[in-house]
């Protein structure tokens, strides 16, 4: 089994991140060189053909000192009162696959714009103090090539991140439950994801039988205990979109395991609170133990122990071997040859029978501790049940 780690889709915030302050000492340059006092705002300044034309040229070098051309494909300093506003057009398209993803985007990319605040805050607090201007602040501007705004961020007045009030809310998006599957990459399930509350639920299928008669569901349950513990990182990978699009604490993520057939084999629960995850089992339905029914349920084990049985036989009676739950039953059927039709041969033939089973009482019972150990079952039984041609029942014992 391969836990993938899944990728989000952050490339374009944080590479945007990198150009936050691209031009901001050349634009304070720029305006101190030329900047006279009959401007009464950065506006009027930036109307004077001239000035604006130096201003360009200041940072379209800075765009190219800092090698970010390639990341977008225009970026201008323009002025709405005494706002000044770093503009950008990104190279390439930015798109989302679905509504979670987008708020991921905007929100994350808030928060890193908001750490550059000291920044621009400083360049604000300059051209207010050098040309004794009032309210000068500064506005970032992303857009998409074709001038579709992603996103206008006034530091004068922040926008609000955009969040879910819980992860059942987050899911509830059918393209959202689809794209965190896809994008995990799980190799040997079928999955779903859905919402529970605050909790992010995948239900993994596997798509080939996982438990059989010699690898049994404690097996299972054990290893995919270990398997989650191992691959951690790449199963809580998905905490960081939750908290990005999620307003809520803790938050948390379960992996229920189910076999091919729809039978849970085991459930993991991560909570992570304040950022601090913890891991454990969250196994609610523990699978059923296995029982010697279930392995003779292989047919390849239940074909291997009657032909051993077949090896014994004769004209004179014929073995079949079966179970129920951990009750091994070996059936002894009499061929043709024996008449029991008269009942008081039948009970004749069923006190000799028992005198026999009796010395032979000890032999059985070390065949059922062999099956007990060997198999690692607990209360195995075995019934001997001698039967006429015709099916009637002679004699039946039961050792444990």
């Amino acid at each position: 089994m391969k836990a993938a780690k899944r990728l989000t889709a952050l490339a374009a915030c944080l590479l945007a991140f990198t150009m936050l302050c691209t031009g901001c000492s050349t634009i304070t340059s720029a305006l101190g060189n030329i900047f006279q006092p009959h401007y009464d705002t950065l506006e009027e300044c930036f109307a004077d053909p001239e000035i604006k034309a130096e201003i360009d040229a200041e940072v379209a070098a800075s765009m190219a000192e800092n090698e970010m051309m390639d990341a977008y494909a225009n970026a201008e300093a323009r002025a709405e009162g005494n706002v000044l506003i770093y503009d950008y057009t990104y190279a390439n398209t930015v798109t989302w696959a679905d509504e979670s993803e987008r708020r991921m985007w905007n929100n994350t990319f808030l928060e890193e714009l908001e750490a550059g605040r000291s920044q621009f805050d400083a360049v604000a607090a300059n051209i207010a103090e050098m040309y004794a201007l009032e309210g000068v602040t500064v506005r970032l501007v992303y857009r998409n090539p074709d001038g579709t705004e992603l996103m206008s961020y006034d530091y004068a007045n922040p926008p609000a991140p955009v969040y879910y009030a819980s992860v059942e809310e987050c899911m509830a998006d059918p393209a959202v439950a689809t794209r965190f599957v896809d994008e995990f990459g799980f190799e040997e399930f079928t999955g779903v994801a859905s919402g529970e509350g605050n909790t992010l639920v995948y239900a993994l299928t596997f798509m080939v039988p996982f438990v059989d008669a010699t690898y049994s569901a404690q097996d299972a349950a054990a290893d995919l205990a270990a398997y989650c513990e191992e691959n951690s990182g790449a199963f809580t990978v998905d905490f960081e979109e939750l908290r990005a699009v999620v307003d809520a604490d803790p938050l948390q993520i379960r992996y229920d395991f189910y076999d091919y057939d729809g039978t849970q084999l085991y459930s993991h629960l991560f909570t992570d609170t304040s950022g601090s995850v913890t891991s454990e089992s969250a196994f609610s339905a523990p699978a059923a133990a296995m029982t010697l029914e279930d392995y003779l349920a292989n047919e390849d084990i239940a074909r291997s122990v009657q032909d051993e049985l077949n090896a014994l036989v004769d004209d004179d009676f014929s073995i079949a071997f079966t179970a129920e739950g951990n009750t091994a039953i070996f059936a002894y059927t009499f061929g043709d040859s024996y008449d029991f039709s008269d009942e008081q041969v039948r009970a004749a033939a069923a006190e000799e029978l028992a005198a026999a089973i009796e010395l032979q009482r000890a032999t059985f019972e070390t065949m059922v501790d062999q099956l007990q150990s060997q198999l690692q079952l607990a209360d195995v039984s075995m019934r001997i049940i001698y039967l006429a041609a015709d099916g009637t029942e002679i004699y039946t014992a039961d050792f444990q």
